[in-house]
């Protein structure tokens, strides 16, 4: 079994999504960047009845890019590389900090708050779609993306894969 997005019930989307392909709908994605290395975030809605899974990732501002999991024990946190991020039929993969994310390495350009990249997501099932991400602010309490920092620093805690199907 592959490592599912932390999730929670909730309506249909009101918001207007950033990219969609086939059933799968690309809410809020949002970035956050550090030296040479980035994350990306996003909820990723599946209004079908088919099970997907998002496989693969690309950006040309990274030299590799992965689908990474945070994982805390004791006070130690780290991130590791996961096979595929499950989006259930009818229900969700949230991708957030301290949990599921794309990992961006080797990032070859400062990016700054507002600016923006271009991200490729590769599903299973419906291919792939390429949309903007914007970059966030980084607030004082995150630790930075070099997944040594505590729990108390703001990157762990509740970080369990679960999947919860749309209500």
């Amino acid at each position: 079994p592959s490592p599912a997005a932390t999730s929670s019930p909730t309506a249909q989307p009101t918001a207007t999504p950033s990219a969609s392909i086939g059933q799968l709908k690309i809410m809020a994605p949002s970035g956050r960047v550090t030296l040479d290395k980035g994350a990306a975030y996003m909820t990723i809605m599946n209004t079908g009845g088919t099970d997907d899974a998002l496989v693969a990732a690309a950006a040309d501002i990274a030299g590799k890019v992965e689908l990474h999991q945070t994982i805390t024990e004791g006070n130690t946190t780290r991130m590791e590389p996961v096979p595929q991020i499950d989006v259930p039929a009818g229900g969700e993969a949230v991708l957030k900090r301290g949990g599921l994310h794309v990992m961006m390495m080797d990032v070859k350009q400062g990016l700054k708050v507002g600016d923006t990249f271009d991200l490729t997501l590769t599903f299973k099932n419906a291919g792939s779609v390429t949309f903007s991400v914007t970059i966030a602010e980084l607030a004082e309490s995150d630790p930075g993306m070099n997944g040594m920092s505590s729990p108390e620093a703001g990157m762990g805690g509740g970080a369990s894969p679960t999947t919860v199907p749309m209500q």
